[in-house]
Parts: C-alpha cells; sequence; structure tokens
C-alpha cells in the first residue's frame, strides 16, 4: 500500500506543481507562499481553537496537525518546504517529516516564523501569499494576500481529484462506512444520541476534532432540522423511538467521506418510503454522465420527490402536477449535492471557467452548492431528501397550493423528521463510481 501511495503522490505532486506553476506564469508571478495556517485563540484567553489546515498547503503536503509550516513555490524549481518543529515542554510536538511524500520537497526545519524571511525575493511585485493568517506578513512587503484573480484559477483545477486524492477519499469512506455500521447497530440497541455519537467515534477511531464536518445524530423528529447541531443525552421510551438520520464522515490525510443514512426503527410506512427513496437516488446516480450538467440532476431529483409524494399520497395531485406547482421544495429544499475533497463543500462549484465566472444555480433552487458540468475526475454528493419540517409546513398551510396536501398524513410523519440518503461518487469516461455503495456491500459481506 505505501509503495502504490508513494507513486501516487508522486503523480499527484508533479500534476498539482506543474498546474499552480503555470498559473503563476500566466499571472506574473515568480515567487509564492502557501501557509498551513495559524492557531487561532478564543476571545481574551489562552486556549485555542482546533487547528484546521489551509487546503492549498493540503494540497502539497499530507500534513494536517502542524501549523506555520510554508510551501514556496519558484516556477522551474522543485517545491520547498518549510517545516515547524520547535522545542516545547507544553506540547508534544509533531514528528519530523517522513514518509512517502517527503522526497517530493527541498525540506527546510524552522522554529519560527520568522525564519520565513531569509526566502522572500528582493523584488516583493511578483510575489504573493495564500493562508488566512496573512496580515502579520503584509508588514514585510508582502503586499499581495490571496489575489483573487489567483485563487479563482487555482480553485477551479481543484475539482478534478488526482488518483492519490481518490485513494485517500476511498480511504475515507471505508472508515465512515464502518462508523456507520456501529452507529446503525447503537439505533437500534436503543442508544441515545450522545451515545450513537460516541458509538461512531470509537468505531471511527477518532476525537471529534478528526472528523471533516460535526456528525448530524438525529432521532424522531430531530431529523427534520437539515444541520442538527445538539447530542441528546436522553434515551428513548419504550414505543418512542421511530427513526435515525445519521450524515456522518471521516477524513484521511485532510480528504474528506461524507455520508448519510436513515434507518426505521420498525418495518411500517416509513421504511417503505425510505427504500423508495433509496431506489430513486440509485437511479439518479445511474443517469449521471460525463459531459452533463450538474443541476440536471438536481432537478431529477425534484421528480423523483414529486412522485413519492404522489405514491405515498401526501399530495392529492399526480407527480406531474406537484412539479408544476413547486410542491416539492416544501419536503427537499436543499441541493442534491455539492463537490468533495479537502473541503467538504469543495471549492469553485459554481465556476464556469479559471477566471472566476460562475454558472448560476436554477431560478427557484437557491441552495443548490454546484452547478459546473460534469467532468472525469469529479467527485461529489448525490443526496436526495424527503422531509416533514415544521416551520416550512406552516407556511405551505397558508399558501393556496397547500390545500392538494393531505395534512393529517404528512402530521402524522411528523414524528419521522425525514430521510436523507447521500453517496460519494467519482465520474469516470466509463460512467459513475460510487465509493459509498461499494464499501457498504463489502463490509456487510464480511
Amino acid at each position: 500500500m505505501m509503495t502504490d501511495l508513494k507513486t501516487l503522490f508522486q503523480d499527484h505532486l508533479r500534476t498539482v506543481t506543474a498546474s499552480y506553476h503555470r498559473v503563476m506564469e500566466e499571472l506574473g508571478y515568480d515567487w509564492l507562499v502557501i501557509h498551513s495556517g495559524s492557531l487561532e485563540y478564543r476571545f481574551q484567553d489562552d486556549m485555542s481553537l482546533p487547528f484546521k489546515v489551509n487546503a492549498h498547503f493540503n494540497y502539497f503536503v499530507p500534513v494536517t496537525d502542524n501549523p506555520d509550516c510554508f510551501v514556496i513555490l519558484e516556477p522551474g524549481k522543485k517545491p520547498r518546504l518549510l517545516y515547524f518543529l520547535a522545542t516545547d515542554f507544553w506540547y508534544i510536538m509533531p514528528e519530523p517529516p517522513s514518509g512517502y511524500w517527503v522526497e517530493g520537497f527541498e525540506i527546510t526545519i524552522i522554529q519560527d516564523v520568522a525564519e520565513l524571511k531569509p526566502f522572500l525575493p528582493a523584488n516583493l511585485s511578483g510575489a504573493a501569499y495564500i493562508g488566512p493568517s496573512g496580515m502579520q506578513f503584509k508588514q514585510w512587503g508582502l503586499k499581495q494576500l490571496n489575489p483573487p484573480h489567483l485563487m479563482n484559477r487555482l480553485h477551479y483545477f481543484r475539482a478534478v481529484k488526482t488518483g492519490y486524492e481518490q485513494e485517500l477519499m476511498k480511504q475515507a469512506t471505508r472508515t465512515a462506512v464502518t462508523a456507520h455500521l456501529a452507529a446503525k447497530d447503537a439505533f437500534y440497541a436503543g442508544s441515545s444520541e450522545f451515545e450513537i455519537h460516541l458509538a461512531y467515534l470509537s468505531a471511527a477511531r477518532s476525537m471529534e476534532s478528526d472528523l471533516p464536518y460535526g456528525n448530524i445524530i438525529a432521532l424522531n423528529e430531530h431529523g427534520s432540522v437539515l444541520h442538527y447541531q445538539v447530542t441528546d443525552k436522553h434515551r428513548k421510551e419504550a414505543g418512542q423511538l421511530h427513526s435515525f438520520l445519521i450524515d456522518a464522515g471521516a477524513q484521511v490525510a485532510g480528504y474528506a467521506a461524507d455520508i448519510t443514512r436513515t434507518w426505521s426503527f420498525l418495518q411500517d410506512e416509513f421504511s417503505e418510503l425510505i427504500q423508495a427513496l433509496d431506489r430513486e437516488q440509485l437511479a439518479l446516480i445511474d443517469q449521471l454522465r460525463v459531459g452533463d450538467p450538474y443541476p440536471q440532476t438536481h432537478l431529477r431529483a425534484h421528480g423523483a420527490v414529486a412522485r413519492l409524494l404522489h405514491d405515498f399520497r401526501f399530495v392529492d395531485l399526480s407527480a406531474e402536477s406537484i412539479l408544476d406547482k413547486k410542491l416539492t421544495s416544501w419536503f427537499f429544499p436543499h441541493g442534491i449535492g455539492h463537490l468533495l475533497g479537502m473541503q467538504v463543500h469543495d471549492a469553485a462549484g459554481f465556476a464556469s471557467n479559471p477566471k472566476g465566472d460562475l454558472i448560476p444555480k436554477p431560478d427557484g433552487h437557491p441552495f443548490l452548492r454546484l452547478t459546473r458540468t460534469i467532468e472525469p475526475g469529479f467527485v461529489f454528493t448525490i443526496e436526495p431528501g424527503f422531509y416533514f419540517i415544521e416551520p416550512l409546513l406552516a407556511e405551505l398551510r397558508t399558501k393556496p397550493e397547500g390545500k392538494y396536501v393531505n395534512w393529517p398524513k404528512v402530521d402524522l410523519f411528523k414524528q419521522f423528521g425525514g430521510i436523507r440518503i447521500e453517496d460519494n461518487i467519482c465520474m469516470t469516461t466509463a460512467g459513475p463510481e460510487n465509493w459509498t455503495r461499494e464499501e457498504f456491500a463489502r463490509q456487510m459481506k464480511q
């Protein structure tokens, strides 16, 4: 595995370095420094916030836990890494750089941020900084901090994942699926949200700060809150446990998996609704093709939700009429998915070109996070949902189209919260690869 990963990383680093050098030459930059980031502290406190590495640094270096490191790029030269490694008796310092990736860099160990100064070029007019803490370097004469015309170009090609990036995301998927299955078992054992969350962390062998985003662990009506951020510590009483929605991921060397599943405690009509949405989600994935606009899938998802509203008698209209009256958005208000990578909602999802021009979202669909045309190497999510969200339902009751809703049945289903099913898809010229389903199938056979 390490030999394969080393080869994949060497190819990745060549590709990424060449892309950055090409953009620098196009825009007239002859020096670029990429900062891993610095520790940030709570207001009037000496306790730091959890460190999150700058994605541009992580793109080059698979180190996510070391602040104040720098990658220096100069066209035609091997990338240089200034690796922070200080003596500290308060905290454990990261290990010296080692592993499959180190041969790609000229490495210098530093013990202070000021040691970057000798590496600055004499003429800073063609130099730029990328990172979150640039103001401290502005005093050194480094004036161009995250210039938009540079950032737009660097973000644009990041949507296409190299073989190395894909391998890390597959590894993250493996961890996330293991933890999802542990969470499912905890749900059926009657655990509380908090206990399910702990089961997930244990199976993923992760601290909360290791995860790419905060887990959504939602029982019953909590599943209707799209970004539910609480973990109730109380178990449900007998007969009061109905449903479980989990949106939780994992990451390897900074690359994320993002998976959602929904389970019914009983074999009931809500269970049948989950199965129906599951079939519709797989059909959406089967229709994905390189060269298609991603919003096309989003609009197809609304067609799927319309069919479910009709077939399960939530709305007394045909599926076509449900779509025509725009009733689906009350039950499926979010987008069908997003790019995935070092950032869970990865960069440049709306870009029409490297300059930063944008592809607009379809009218009436403000929460879609990806509008680009699908290319080979894109990794994104497909995550249709079907929810019973009280604030939206209360507003729908006041609308003329609310008269078509079977309110007694909708009110009965509010106890389940909602359904979301999310898979991670890698596009190839031969079609979509569903890493999530493949890993669930592999582990459930064991």
